[in-house]
Formats: structure tokens, C-alpha cells, sequence
């Protein structure tokens, strides 16, 4: 069964990998020649080179119109996957006690570092929570942590 499955998956990688090279032959130009230069545009800038990654969406302005939208975010550096040190009940129970989504931006880069402000973005938020909710948010937020 299982050599089967490993059968199937080699024929339609091989197949796709055919297909593939049949592409990029064939999307030369008949009358290119080896010597000619490909034009390429880029618009990869060297003094700026996250400048098409485009603006972050967490700053303190977003933060603001979140709050006016109802619909927060905590923002977390981490992992992609998450934190293995969280405790997940205290993480729903802090999310639906102060109608909040956490957003685990991992470590990649997701837009143009210069315009990140996720630490200004949280302060507006958490500052927001203590002032409509409880006083004590940040000290709650910090309990979810094992």
C-alpha cells in the first residue's frame, strides 16, 4: 500500500518537473540567440531593500483604529508556531475576557522594519484595557506565561 502511495507521488513529481522544463524551453524566443542579454527589472532598491515588503500593519496609529473597530491584537515576537511556555487555557480565557487575538508575528520579515512599531502598537492597547477594563491587565497578561 504504502510503495503504492510512494509509486504515485514519484510519477506526478517526475510529470510536474517534465512539464516544468517544457515550459522554460519553450518560452524562448525562436529568434533569441545564446549571447543575448535578458532585460530584467528589478525593484529590489539596495539602500532600501524592504521597501516592497510594504508598511507594518501594527503601529500606533493601527492600534487606535483597532480600538475604534473593537477588534485588538496583542502582538507576540516568536516562533511561528507559537510559545511551548503558554498556558493555554489562561491564553483563552485572557483573549475572551478582554476581546483580544493574539497575532504570533514569528521571525521572519513580514514588511519594511522601518515602519514596525509592534511594542508602540501593544503599549496603546494594553494602555486601553487598563483604562475600560481592569487595572491589572499587564499583570494577567503576565500569569498566561508558565
Amino acid at each position: 500500500m504504502q510503495i503504492a502511495y510512494i509509486w504515485v507521488t514519484m510519477k506526478n513529481l517526475i510529470v510536474c518537473l517534465l512539464l516544468v522544463w517544457q515550459v522554460a524551453v519553450f518560452a524562448q524566443n525562436e529568434n533569441s540567440t545564446k549571447d543575448e542579454k535578458i532585460a530584467f527589472q528589478s525593484t529590489f532598491d539596495p539602500a532600501n531593500p524592504f521597501a516592497s515588503l510594504g508598511e507594518c500593519p501594527y503601529n500606533i496609529k493601527s492600534a487606535e483604529k483597532d480600538i475604534q473597530k473593537d477588534s485588538m491584537a496583542i502582538i507576540i515576537h516568536g516562533g511561528f508556531l507559537g510559545f511551548g511556555d503558554m498556558d493555554g487555557t489562561r491564553v483563552c480565557e485572557f483573549q475572551e475576557k478582554y476581546n483580544v487575538e493574539f497575532v504570533y508575528v514569528g521571525c521572519n520579515i513580514l514588511w519594511d522594519p522601518s515602519t514596525e512599531d509592534t511594542y508602540g502598537y501593544n503599549e496603546v492597547v494594553f494602555n486601553y484595557l487598563a483604562e475600560t477594563c481592569s487595572p491589572s491587565v499587564k499583570e494577567e497578561y503576565r500569569k498566561i506565561w508558565n
